[in-house]
């Protein structure tokens, strides 16, 4: 500590003859960073920025003042400063249709206080051709290039990043307790997933991840596979989904969840005999029940959920463009229903 005391003597002096000159740190070779620098170090507090004026500073200051912005994933990388964030980005209203797909003009304001800037956004067809990816990121190229104050400047990119499920099992990890008790809800508009205590990684070289350890398990959200050979596959959190998105089309009712429902229909019993009777009822093809009011395109999307072999149901990957059409054909019903993947 006394050596401590010594060493900072020695430097404080220094500390304050460089203040007492109001001298300056070297300034970085870009002007505009150079004058946010310096208003930063302004040696009259009330002369500073405030931190919402230096991050609109320093949004504008990214080298991508240049307006066409795509919200299909180019393959950039994160790091690339002209890849932007989908969720600055707010639509004003629809420009028309192209080649590519639908162009739109949208405010991107990361600072969320109305000093974003207008910019129109090129927004590539769903399901598009590995040709059409192509012809559109050679565009991208060429718009790169051009400067001139009668050619559209190019911005950037952006790209919607996989939901929730999609990313996990990109990781190679699978939840094995997706149920509603486990999403939160932070808006209308985004859920997330929680409760990892379950959760387990599966083998490099494996598709599948088999539990040993003993333990309560959510039986009723689990599949076939998870039952009869404790086998947790990445299609077995599809299962899992498919009974998450019925306990929230039934709204969490007690007398309509999982085990209530599935109880109604092997009897009342207790610990293993419980399992043997519910995979007897699988096994017979029996389902949870389809919710009130449920649209059956979607009752039948929770069934390819709950296809007895796990190879038949769909991936995450594959249930995001449809859960997407799902939500904006029920967007007034169930706002977020469909973000969990």
């Amino acid at each position: 500590r006394p050596a401590l005391r010594a060493g900072s003597s020695r430097f404080f002096p220094q500390k304050e003859r460089f203040y007492e000159k109001r001298l300056r740190l070297p300034e970085p070779s870009c002007r505009e960073l150079a004058s946010l620098i310096s208003q930063c170090l302004h040696y009259s507090p009330g002369e500073r920025p405030s931190f919402r004026t230096i991050l609109r500073d320093l949004t504008r200051l990214q080298p991508h003042n240049l307006v066409d912005v795509t919200s299909v994933n180019p393959d950039f990388p994160v790091s690339d400063p002209t890849v932007f964030q989908k969720r600055y980005l707010k639509k004003i209203r629809e420009l028309g249709e192209g080649h590519f797909g639908k162009v739109g003009l949208y405010c991107y304001d990361p600072t969320n206080d109305g000093t974003g800037e207008m910019v129109a956004v090129k927004s590539l067809k769903s399901g598009s051709s590995p040709e059409l990816l192509s012809s559109w990121r050679r565009e991208i190229q060429i718009l790169k290039t051009l400067y001139h104050e009668n050619i559209v400047k190019y911005k950037g990119c952006c790209s919607d990043p996989p939901q929730g499920m999609s990313y996990l099992h990109s990781l190679h990890y699978i939840h094995r307790d997706l149920a509603a008790r486990n999403v939160l809800l932070e808006n209308e508009q985004v859920v997330k997933i929680g409760d990892f205590g379950l959760a387990k990684a599966v083998p490099e070289g494996h598709d599948y991840y088999r539990v040993r350890e003993d333990g309560d398990s959510p039986v009723f959200w689990y599949a076939p596979e998870c039952l009869k050979e404790s086998k947790f596959y990445f299609a077995s959190d599809v299962w899992s989904f498919g009974v998450t998105l019925y306990e929230i089309l039934t709204r969490c009712e007690p007398g309509s969840s999982p085990p209530a429902k599935f109880l109604e229909l092997i009897g009342a019993t207790q610990g293993q005999m419980t399992v043997l009777r519910l995979v007897e009822l699988l096994e017979r093809g029996k389902r949870l029940p389809i919710p009130k009011d449920c649209p059956c395109e979607i009752y039948r999307l929770m069934k390819n959920c709950w296809e007895a072999e796990a190879s038949f149901r769909p991936s995450f990957h594959n249930l995001i463009p449809i859960l997407r059409n799902f939500q904006e054909k029920y967007r007034a019903q169930a706002p977020s229903v469909f973000n969990l993947c």
